[in-house]
């Protein structure tokens, strides 16, 4: 499951109705990533790998901290229907403001945590099955696809380094699903796929916001 899109945007706040459905999508998204992460993380003390993926467990715990208690924020103000406009724009900047003590909001921080997810999962399965191949080919693709306009939105000295970068990317990628067409077996070209283009993200997004 991947974070869900919030509604609105920071200047254009979002209808009711739609705040209840994204509400409802964040629940379902949190609660089953907090389930995940645990089973990750008692997966890397089975595995003995404390040491290699800790950092990442660490940061993927506290980005999801970070959402939930923004999470929790959203519900408050929302008060199970009962707002007006000034609420609603509150709302607004809930969903789309800056989390507190970081520079990304909340959709944001939910598509890294997705990113650095996957990528402990491929670290600890390096051997997935066709169909979560194919998946994680197609998360990538999207991945990139954002990769590309944080890309364009980096400043003139900086863009040639990102979108270099960002063609790399792209190239490994393509080469891995061409393999995966002919039948090869791509596990152990996905981990590592996932991990930079997660990390070329997350540069990409605090950079923009500083």
């Amino acid at each position: 499951m991947i974070v869900p899109v919030p509604p609105g945007a920071l200047a254009t706040p979002a209808r009711p109705d739609e705040i209840v459905r994204y509400l409802s999508q964040a629940e379902a998204w949190s609660n089953e990533r907090r389930q995940e992460l645990d089973g990750l993380d008692q997966a890397i003390l089975a595995a003995g790998r404390r040491d290699e993926l800790t950092s990442d467990m660490k940061l993927a715990l506290t980005l999801w901290q970070a959402i939930r208690n923004r999470l929790n924020e959203i519900e408050k103000v929302w008060d199970s229907g009962r707002v007006a406009a000034k609420e609603l724009q509150q709302l607004a900047t809930l969903l789309w403001g800056a989390l507190d003590d970081m520079s990304v909001s909340v959709y944001e921080a939910g598509k890294l945590n997705d990113a650095i997810t996957a990528g402990l999962r491929t670290k600890l399965n390096t051997d997935p099955g066709e169909e979560e191949q194919l998946a994680r080919i197609r998360e990538l693709r999207a991945q990139m696809e954002r990769i590309r306009d944080q890309a364009a939105l980096e400043p003139a000295a900086a863009r040639p380094a990102a979108e270099a970068k960002y063609q790399a990317l792209t190239e490994r990628i393509e080469e891995a699903e061409a393999k995966r067409v002919r039948g090869g077996d791509v596990g152990g070209l996905l981990g590592p796929l996932v991990e930079e283009s997660a990390r070329l993200e997350r540069d990409l997004i605090v950079g923009a916001s500083k």
